[in-house]
């Protein structure tokens, strides 16, 4: 049997393991916690116009939009390389019509990541502000 001292030594140990561990790993629980809601609230407040290019969206639902944005700032401010959060607050700019910030979010992916998809969606963006985007298309 057990003592009452090693029970409560043990407890304390194991309380003190999950706290390291949640330590370690809560910014990335956080980050994706925090996407994960942001693309909820943003698929619910867009309506997509065109199926197979960024361009400003049919806006259904505007508290939703602007929780989406929050949520998605929010887990980029814990994972920073998030390519999903930064393509999805993207959209959420353009339809907004804050193409800047799109673009810079956009930009911003490039840097972390060489996905094609990227490319194209800022070509989309520049194309929006009327700025020269064949050769991103191109590349694309």
């Amino acid at each position: 049997m057990r003592s009452p001292l090693r029970k409560a030594l043990l407890g304390c140990a194991l309380s003190l393991g999950a706290v390291g561990l949640l330590a370690a790993a809560g910014p990335a629980l956080l980050g994706s916690y925090h996407a994960g809601v942001g693309a909820r609230q943003i698929d619910a407040a867009l309506q997509p116009v065109f199926a197979y290019r960024l361009a400003p969206e049919q806006i259904v639902d505007g508290p939703a939009l602007s929780s989406g944005i929050a949520h998605l700032q929010t887990a980029l401010r814990y994972d920073a390389d998030n390519i999903h959060a930064r393509r999805l607050l993207a959209r959420a700019y353009v339809s907004t019509g804050d193409l800047e910030a799109a673009q810079q979010t956009l930009e911003q992916a490039m840097e972390i990541s060489s996905n094609p998809i990227l490319r194209l969606e800022l070509a989309d963006v520049l194309d929006l502000q009327g700025e020269p985007a064949i050769e991103l298309y191109e590349q694309g």
